[in-house]
């Protein structure tokens, strides 16, 4: 149950709804003299009795039910589920306040009646909309045939079904669940869909059709294809009524319109979708999308570069701002030194010193061509030339230090740099290298405009590894010369092997430490061995991988 008690106040007073004692008037007529007839003519006065609620009901609780009736005391919507059948009556009071003060009450009495239904035949069909619950109305926009979905109930207890209209002054009938009449021609057609006719349940639905001309959304568009600026958007939709009522535009998802044909400068170039739903008087709407293409030539070429004025060799980066264009159109730069490029943004360098102007020129994706020249843009200045020597070249273990020589053209200051060891701005510097090595050396020089060169040798300083052995030794520990031992510089020596014969072809010495020596002894150990002469032989590996071997004598004398 949802039935809808609600009042107005004309004074927009506040109005509070509850449930309350009803009053048992009445007339005297077949009443016995008392006044307990139910249809008072006339009326008995006031006072009233209230009437008699049987348990387990009250006036506050007139029907039960689950959920239990209730009335909503700012809405008057009485709700809730009843659960007994028998007839009930029930009081409700209207109080009206104003600023907050009781001024008024209305009461007023009903008698709903709970009983058990069954299922009703109720005649449906699908429909754009429904008059009064009786009349369903069906509209068609260009297209006569139309398809009737039935939608009746209790379908499993609908034993027929008799659709008829009237088309050209001609009944025409159709008895299938579901139905198609073609109508011909434009108009408004009625008829009606009658279920399980002729039987003791039966129910009938009024139809409406209405057939109306056909329409059809289009549009077309005008822009110029080079010159940036405004598309406009023409209308062509039509309708058989003779009358648009209505456009929605959207533009590429950038802008809507209800103007009939709107003009639109789009935000940058491309392929853009627009999007047209027509509609005429009759409300029949169709909709259409086309795609627009995009490709003016920017209104302005500007560019703008990292430098105005650079010096021979530096890079320079120029920037395209030309609006509106995108990575579809042609982009050729001219450097005014014979170098061109397509890059959108390039990076150039000069070669020579001068005044060179730019010029910029973009084609779009459909063959329109733009360009311009920026005079005189760019001043190059010329650089100095880094030149420089040194002596001595062949540096070494034993020979570290070189004089270096500046032999640059047009240079006032200098800056030396060995390798991460150590820099100088001295002209001519003369360096001691830390180590052996291959050193990067590195001269930057500038002149009197501020413009640098600069130019990198590699210094080689070779390690050198020497090794010595003597004639003959005395190994009677007089303290000297009493170990076979060789002499020299040994710092990067790798793979080191020292062996010793007797005339016998026997093994005696052996090492892989070129700082140990041979005692005279077989292996270093026990007896001396007789004196004599011993075949020996050292084979090394130098620091950058050169092999060594050394054959010679050991002269044994006691």
């Amino acid at each position: 149950m949802n039935f809808d008690h609600s009042a107005t106040d004309a004074e927009g007073d506040s109005l509070v709804y509850s449930f309350c004692p009803a009053i048992a008037g009445g007339g005297r007529n077949g009443g016995g003299g008392t006044c307990n007839s139910p249809a008072p003519s006339p009326a008995c006065p006031p006072p009233f009795n209230l009437v008699p609620f049987k348990a387990p009901y009250t006036a506050t609780n007139p029907m039960g039910g689950s959920p239990m009736i209730t009335i909503n005391p700012r809405t008057g919507v009485i709700s809730g589920v009843p659960t007994t059948q028998g007839q009930f009556v029930v009081g409700i009071c209207v109080n009206e306040y104003r600023n907050g003060i009781k001024i008024g009450s209305v009461n007023r009495e009903f008698q709903f009646n709970v009983t058990s239904c069954k299922l009703s035949i109720v005649a449906s069909i699908a429909a754009d909309s429904v008059k009064n619950n009786e009349l369903f109305i069906v509209n068609s926009c260009g297209k006569s045939n139309i398809d009737f979905i039935n939608y009746s109930k209790d379908s499993i207890k609908i034993k027929n079904v008799e659709w008829m209209f009237n088309i050209g002054g001609r009944s025409s009938i159709a008895t299938t669940w579901h139905s198609i009449f073609d109508f011909k021609t434009p108009g408004t057609y009625l008829g009606q869909v009658i279920v399980n006719k002729g039987l003791p349940c039966t129910d009938t639905a009024k139809i409406e059709v209405n057939i109306f001309p056909e329409m059809a959304a289009d549009f077309d568009y005008i822009a110029d294809s080079c010159v940036y600026g405004p598309v406009s958007l023409v209308d062509r939709s039509f309708s058989g009524s003779g009358i648009m009522q209505s456009w929605f535009w959207n533009i590429n998802n950038e802008t809507t319109s209800t103007t009939r044909s709107p003009t639109h400068i789009f935000n940058n170039p491309g392929i853009k979708r627009v999007f047209l739903r027509a509609k005429d008087k009759n409300n029949c709407s169709d909709t259409l999308t086309k795609f627009v293409a995009y490709f003016p030539l920017p209104p302005f070429l500007l560019i703008s570069s990292s430098h105005f004025e650079i010096c021979q060799g530096a890079p320079l980066t120029l920037s395209n701002l030309s609006r509106p264009i995108d990575s579809t159109y042609g982009v050729k730069w001219y450097f005014g030194d014979g170098d061109t490029s397509s890059l959108y943004n390039p990076t150039h360098a000069y070669d020579t010193a001068g005044i060179f102007s730019i010029k910029l020129e973009i084609t779009s994706p459909n063959g329109c061509k733009g360009s311009k020249i920026f005079k005189d843009y760019i001043t190059v200045r010329s650089k100095p030339k880094a030149l420089f020597d040194f002596s001595p070249k062949n540096l070494n273990t034993f020979q570290r230090v070189t004089q270096f020589k500046d032999h640059s053209v047009d240079a006032i200051r200098w800056n030396w740099t060995f390798g991460n060891e150590y820099s100088t701005f001295i002209q001519n510097p003369s360096y001691t290298f830390q180590d052996t090595g291959q050193y990067p050396v590195r001269l930057v020089v500038t002149n009197n405009i501020g413009c640098k060169d600069s130019l990198t040798l590699l210094v080689d300083v070779e390690p050198i590894v020497t090794y010595f052995l003597p004639n003959a030794f005395t190994p009677n520990n007089d303290g000297k010369n009493d170990e076979f031992i060789g002499k020299g510089q040994f710092y990067g020596i790798k793979d080191f092997k020292f062996k010793i014969w007797n005339r016998w072809g026997e093994l005696i010495f052996e090492t892989s430490n070129p700082e140990e020596g041979w005692n005279g002894r077989k292996k270093n150990q026990g007896e001396m061995s007789e004196n004599g002469v011993y075949v020996c032989m050292i084979e090394y590996e130098g620091p950058r991988g050169k092999k060594q071997k050394i054959e010679g004598f050991a002269t044994l004398i006691r």
